[in-house]
């Protein structure tokens, strides 16, 4: 279990001014939430849930009655919405996400979430739908397989989730490029290998050490992650280039990009697929290229030349500074702290709107000659995540809710 530091707590006044922005957020977040046009049980792209682990964690550090009045009228719009339309299966945006979140939420003991996931009838359908996805090569851990392993992880004390991982675990052998050193997997666009955490081989990586971690199909779990790993350190860019690792590595040319810094793509994903994957198996060297990784990426700055337009977890500056966080809590080591202290002030440099969410809005249109700024309160992109990630620097309350990004 890891005991969670408060990095702002010697930081003064950055600390003061990330407690202020916190509630800034807080002032508005719910009235927009409730007339947000997205589907309210989306738990990652639009949607209201990432509001709910907002109200939830802020909770945790001033206790304030209001708090608990506001997730329940969030939780009256989810329970509407769950109950008249029909939801998709994904994790980004459908059940598995849904089923997540209001577990999650359930366990920190809020009230009302009971009646929300009490009938499990729905998981059979569910893992169906993510082991047929799978089993044709649309393994994207956001909107396609990967991500229906989530609830199964949580009710793996069930005869059909352990059956479900197990089956996945065949099948991700099945579908993977496999040799007698390395094993990748091609996206579904068949084109490329995707590098990505949020979409590619690193999120095969972070799920296949969940389920060896709780002891489902080790010996093929451990083969696919030695020759997955060996694979993709070997797709390194030369030294004094941006990035340590490409977006992808494409089929049709030899061509190998550049990274941005975010959570989605880029090496602060592929450094943290290692560190979980080390950590569970026990490999120190897959842990110290993490570090290596981090080391390099910590003194990224330049926010044009990393492509850092906003403030989001998905791609902005707060999801950066969560996980150089992340690594400081695991590690101790200084210059992850410094990074992660950069980022958090840029953070606070984004929230310039007067009619933003504590100031903030969310870039949807990247065309310089016609940006498009969207008030958005989601998880992923919007203020939700971003209020998330600066109370997990104000507080010493681990961040739980960071697994569902495979952070943690």
């Amino acid at each position: 279990m890891v005991t969670w530091k408060n990095i702002l707590e010697n930081e003064n006044p950055l600390r003061e001014q990330v407690q202020r922005k916190v509630f800034d957020i807080d002032d508005n977040i719910q009235e927009i939430s409730l007339r947000y046009k997205a589907p309210s049980y989306s738990l990652l792209s639009g949607g209201c849930l990432g509001v709910l682990f907002f109200y939830s964690y802020l909770y945790k550090i001033c206790f304030s009655e209001k708090l608990i009045y506001k997730a329940g009228k969030i939780l009256q719009k989810i329970v509407s919405d769950i109950a008249n339309e029909k939801i998709p299966f994904s994790f980004c945006n459908g059940f598995a996400g849904t089923y997540w979140a209001l577990t999650n939420l359930r366990n920190e003991s809020l009230d009302g979430f009971d009646t929300l996931i009490s009938n499990d009838n729905s998981l059979p359908r569910l893992f169906e739908l993510g082991l047929k996805e799978i089993e044709n090569n649309r393994y994207d851990y956001l909107h396609d397989g990967l991500g229906t392993c989530f609830p199964a992880l949580m009710a793996v004390n069930q005869k059909e989730s352990f059956r479900f991982l197990e089956q996945i675990v065949v099948s991700l052998y099945r579908i993977a490029e496999i040799n007698s050193l390395e094993c990748k997997w091609r996206s579904a666009s068949n084109h490329r290998f995707d590098l990505g955490l949020a979409h590619g081989i690193p999120s095969i990586i972070v799920i296949l050490s969940y389920i060896y971690e709780i002891g489902i199909q080790q010996d093929l779990c451990r083969e696919m992650l030695n020759k997955a790993i060996r694979w993709m350190l070997r797709q390194k860019l030369s030294n004094g280039l941006l990035s340590r690792f490409p977006n992808y590595v494409s089929l049709k040319d030899s061509v190998m990009s550049f990274s941005r810094l975010g959570w989605c793509y880029g090496d602060l994903g592929i450094a943290r697929s290692l560190w979980i994957a080390g950590n569970i198996l026990s490999e120190s060297e897959w842990k110290e290229e993490a570090i290596h990784i981090m080391r390099y990426s910590s003194v990224r700055r330049n926010l044009k030349d990393n492509l850092v337009m906003d403030a989001g977890l998905c791609h902005g500056a707060v999801g950066i500074a969560h996980i150089f966080n992340r690594f400081f809590q695991d590690t101790n080591i200084d210059s992850f702290k410094e990074a992660a202290i950069y980022w958090y002030k840029v953070t606070l440099g984004f929230s310039r709107f007067n009619n933003g969410i504590g100031g903030y809005k969310t870039l949807t249109s990247f065309k310089s000659e016609r940006k498009k700024w969207t008030t958005c309160p989601d998880f992923l992109d919007g203020t939700a995540g971003i209020g998330l990630a600066l109370t997990a620097a104000i507080s010493e309350v681990e961040p739980k809710w960071d697994r569902c990004l495979l952070l943690s």
